[in-house]
């Protein structure tokens, strides 16, 4: 890959998920940093900086709701792909949170975790050409 890194934000309130996670990740895409995120205070601060071509995130935090960090991201960042990394998603939600903008799901199992990098792979590619296109403009 040319030039810098792309960044990724990953945000879990449990550890051992976005640890595995940020693991798979750095193993699979070595190009790619992965900022952590557990609490509200640390993604503001994340936001703030701002900066990532993809957030991955929990649908189900112990501090907020998936879907309220996708209408804040796609607010503060509207063209950032988000992810939904989790273990509580149904039809209907997931179905809600693609029309508030997300760009894909990925269910927190053995099968996901092994999914995890081709999907962050192709996310990361279309903002990459998503990028391209609007500097060309």
């Amino acid at each position: 890959m040319d030039g810098p890194a792309q960044r990724i934000l990953l945000v879990d309130d449990k550890a051992s998920d976005r640890e595995l996670a940020a693991l798979v990740l750095a193993r699979s895409l070595p190009d790619v940093q992965v900022e952590i995120v557990a609490d509200a205070m640390a993604f503001a601060e994340q936001l703030a900086i701002g900066g990532f071509h993809l957030v991955i995130c929990e649908r189900h935090l112990t501090w907020s709701d998936g879907l309220q960090l996708l209408t804040t991201v796609k607010r503060r960042l509207p063209d950032c792909p988000v992810l939904f990394f989790t273990s509580a998603s149904s039809p209907e939600a997931a179905l809600e949170a693609m029309r508030g903008g997300l760009d894909e799901v990925v269910s927190k199992s053995s099968a996901g975790f092994l999914r995890l990098p081709q999907v962050v792979q192709s996310l990361l590619a279309r903002s990459r050409r998503a990028d391209a296109e609007e500097a060309a403009h």
